[in-house]
């Protein structure tokens, strides 16, 4: 089959990750011959954070009060994963970036270099009282009730506009799904549209 190109946007709490995991594993059993390439910002930033030195202090620090990094920080690490394990071929599936408007301009110049064309943005829906409810419950260091704050409004300044860019981009197919449910029937929805039964 084609290679896909998926990003998994949302916010924080709407299940990305694991829809990610499965939708993995849902692309291998389809298409066997083929790889899957998943790539997931927020292990990325907690693997550095979890390194030693002056640069992990300082993502420590930042991810520690609720901030966010500087726009760099994605950039360089999507450009670095990319260059050291694409090959021809093989899906894709982001999770969790880009995350400004910013990031997904230059991410789409990227999928140009690599001449990806069946791109795929899905947006996996949660209202903020969700999203609250399962971050306290997930229980990670960084989910303090001032961090949950601070990213979920970050979420709504920096993310949703990033949702609406791919709302009207042209070179992508924008596929809204209703984060909500089960896992399993959010990932049915998913495997639906992307026609992968």
């Amino acid at each position: 089959m084609e290679p896909l190109t998926i990003i998994l946007l949302g916010s924080q709490g709407s299940g990305k990750g694991t829809q990610a995991e499965l939708l993995t594993k849902a692309l291998l059993a389809k298409a066997e011959n083929q790889s899957v390439f998943d790539f997931e910002s927020g292990a990325s930033f907690r693997e550095l954070m979890n390194g030693t030195g002056y640069t992990a202090d300082l993502i420590r620090k930042k991810l520690n009060n609720g901030e966010m990094l500087p726009e760099f920080f994605p950039v360089w690490m999507w450009t670095d994963a990319f260059m050291k394990n694409l090959d021809h071929g093989e899906h894709i599936i982001l999770d969790g970036f880009p995350r400004t408007v910013l990031q997904a301009s230059l991410l789409n110049e990227t999928f140009d270099f690599y001449e990806r064309k069946d791109i795929y943005v899905i947006n996996l829906n949660i209202s903020r009282d969700e999203a609250v409810k399962r971050l306290r419950a997930r229980g990670r260091a960084d989910d303090t009730e001032e961090g949950i704050t601070k990213r979920l409004a970050w979420y709504e300044k920096e993310v949703k506009p990033v949702i609406e860019f791919y709302r009207e981009y042209e070179k992508c197919t924008f596929l809204d799904i209703n984060g909500e449910q089960s896992i399993e029937s959010v990932h049915a929805d998913i495997v639906e549209a992307l026609n992968l039964k």
